[in-house]
């Protein structure tokens, strides 16, 4: 795991096969490691400051990238947070569409619970709509 005051921290989350390609019998061709940090593409490794494997939920990548992020947006500090890759890669999935089922409301909702937010009037809540 990087510092946590590194400018720049890269995680990685490693993409479920979308259902078509499992269909196909495409194989996954990444192995992510979240203990030790690396992804291994063949025989190649790399390393970033968290790796989330395909298993990983909602939570543990919202844990491991944006709560440290809030904390130090909250103290003052300028924050962002924004998924690069390929077309396919799992940009969307990973920034808050994978939540199947979960309306767009039920997120906003799940948000403001969140102990940052407890100083902000319950009358500003409308701004997050």
């Amino acid at each position: 795991m990087a510092a946590e005051g590194a400018a720049v921290r890269v995680a990685v989350r490693v993409r479920p096969l979308l259902p078509r390609e499992a269909l196909r019998g495409h194989r996954p061709c990444l192995r992510g490691d979240a203990a030790t940090g690396e992804v291994a593409l063949g025989r190649r490794r790399f390393r970033f400051a968290a790796v989330l494997p395909e298993a990983a939920g909602q939570a543990a990548v919202y844990r491991a990238c944006v709560q440290p992020l809030l904390r130090a947006f909250f103290r003052g500090f300028n924050a962002t947070v924004f998924a690069y890759g390929q077309t396919g890669s799992g940009k969307t999935y990973t920034i808050g569409e994978a939540s199947v089922g979960e309306s767009r409301r039920d997120r906003q909702r799940r948000a403001r619970q969140h102990p940052s937010f407890a100083s902000i009037p319950d009358s500003s809540a409308s701004l997050l709509h």
